[in-house]
């Protein structure tokens, strides 16, 4: 019996050390594609910080009414090397309900979150990025429209889920200062860093 309950305690443990946190990786970069080559170091930066665990999501447009976007996983031999190709594609900035729909069922599919009693509910540790160009972070409202709705919808937990919001902000205005500034009260969960 010992040695029972000592095995179950090794694969319990083990079970909890190799549990890595999942990161998503989210791009819109229908107006950065000017700035592919700086877009391309920050995801660099992103991905050498990351565990391999997750998925990396080139957002476009919805194409006869389905969500059209790439997705790559993080472990995917190459994708370093790929970013700068990746980061130049010309695509059409999704609607937010779209990104929601595209990030939902990734989330569900990869069993991020689960249904239990009728209710999601998160399964393990996520951290989530969004790249965007400042302006259609504005005016999509991408924490209202995005980034509330996910957390409500999927019953995120605030103490398991980090959202990164990266922003490409080349040339400062006061307006979006203000904006960013009233963002960073809203959570200490959902950090914004401007490139």
């Amino acid at each position: 019996m010992r040695t029972y309950f000592t095995l179950l305690f090794l694969i319990v443990s083990t079970t909890l050390l190799t549990q890595e946190e999942a990161v998503i990786i989210f791009i819109d970069n229908s107006i950065s594609i000017n700035r592919a080559s700086t877009l391309s170091g920050e995801l660099s930066k992103v991905l050498d910080e990351s565990s391999e665990v997750g998925f990396l999501v080139l957002g476009n447009s919805s194409q006869d009414g389905l969500p059209n976007y790439e997705l790559h996983s993080l472990d995917e031999e190459g994708l370093q090397n790929d970013l700068n190709s990746l980061c130049l594609k010309d695509n059409q900035s999704p609607r937010p309900q779209e990104i929601v729909r595209i990030l939902s069922e990734l989330l569900y599919n990869e069993k991020l979150v689960a249904i239990k009693d009728n209710e999601p509910e998160q399964v393990g540790d996520i951290q989530i990025h969004f790249f965007f160009h400042i302006s259609t972070f504005v005016q999509k409202k991408i924490v209202k429209e995005v980034v509330e709705i996910l957390i409500a919808d999927l019953k995120l937990i605030e103490g398991k889920t980090n959202v990164v919001i990266h922003l490409d902000y080349l040339n400062e205005k006061e307006h979006y200062n203000e904006y960013i500034d009233s963002i960073k009260l809203l959570s200490k969960n959902i950090k914004i860093n401007s490139y």
